[in-house]
């Protein structure tokens, strides 16, 4: 079966289904061969890079006024965290629940994905980041 998938750190990535099973399914890649050599070289550095817990947000950090904040989970469960500081892009979080990184949760109103396990909780990438306009202390998320 002929098959498109967004990979988020990737892109699109056309190709076929050629195997399916309870742990997901298998995709044969097709695209030329500069493509192909893309998607190995982002892959390879995807891997090497899996288990940085160093700082990898580029965006100016501050801690909002209101710091509690409710997480769904994928599974619809809510749980209570606490904003460590907040970027643009994302937010660091004290919380006892830890879903696994790559896990989708929504952080108050935002949909995100969590990017990795802190000492303390998670940090999550935003879908969307905020715009420089509407980003201050007082963002309530």
């Amino acid at each position: 079966m002929k098959t498109t998938c967004y990979l988020d750190a990737i892109g699109v990535v056309p190709g076929r289904i050629s195997e399916v099973s309870s742990a997901g399914f298998t995709l044969l890649v097709e695209a030329n061969a500069e493509r192909k050599a893309r998607i190995d070289d982002r892959l390879a550095w995807l891997r090497a890079h899996a288990n940085d817990t160093a700082d990898q947000r580029n965006d100016p950090r501050i801690v909002p006024t209101q710091r509690a904040v409710s997480v769904t989970l994928s599974n619809g469960q809510t749980i209570g965290a606490e904003i460590v500081d907040l970027s643009m892009s994302g937010v660091a979080l004290t919380t006892s629940e830890r879903p696994d990184p790559g896990s989708a949760v929504t952080v108050g109103k935002r949909f995100a994905t969590v990017v990795r396990h802190t000492a303390d909780g998670i940090a999550v990438r935003f879908k969307l980041p905020y715009s420089p306009t509407t980003f201050n202390e007082r963002v309530v998320l």
